[in-house]
């Protein structure tokens, strides 16, 4: 193995590294980008918003066993 080739190698794991943590850095961002918005409207509007314990997308049934 030269000296050279090792550089390189060297060279490529930092980029790939580099290119990494900005990836790792940057989709978490990217994904809660709709909350973000939400967010800083809510702020910039002055309104408060209402808190819910519902969860979303799950649908509930009342059961009522016959007599």
């Amino acid at each position: 193995m030269s000296r050279t080739f090792f550089i390189g190698w060297i060279v490529v794991v930092f980029m790939w590294a580099w290119v990494a943590a900005a990836v790792i850095w940057c989709l978490p961002l990217w994904e809660a980008r709709h909350t973000f918005a939400a967010v800083f409207r809510g702020i910039m509007s002055g309104k408060r918003a209402s808190i819910s314990n519902e969860s979303e997308g799950v649908v509930t049934e009342k059961v009522i066993p016959k007599d």
